[in-house]
């Protein structure tokens, strides 16, 4: 997964601070989780970008980190039923309607 946010942050002075958030969705890769469970995982994390000083040159910087987060995989929402007929014979067959179904939101 790759996300790239573009900022254009006018800082001026030195020690200006930027803060900001970045919003991540986790939908691929995931799919072997059991439901309910959770993990955690690596997120690696870089910084790119460029200043201008005050005599007018450009100046490029990067940065890079690593953090940990942890992946909550929700519960199955799946349903089961059945219709079975009022009265069984003994010896006699019987049909069985079974219904299963996924109720939740996790792609499949």
């Amino acid at each position: 997964m790759e996300r790239t946010v573009p900022l254009n942050v006018k800082a001026d002075g030195g020690g200006t601070v930027y803060r900001g958030n970045v919003s991540l969705r986790v939908l691929d890769g995931f799919e072997l989780m059991e439901p309910g469970s959770s993990k955690h995982y690596g997120l690696g994390l870089s910084l790119e970008g460029s200043f201008t000083d005050s005599s007018g040159v450009t100046q490029s910087r990067a940065k890079v980190g690593s953090t940990t987060v942890k992946v909550y995989a929700p519960p199955s929402l799946v349903s089961l039923s059945a219709e079975l007929p009022a009265k069984v014979v003994v010896g006699e067959e019987f049909d069985v309607k079974v219904k299963i179904e996924n109720g939740g939101r996790i792609p499949h």
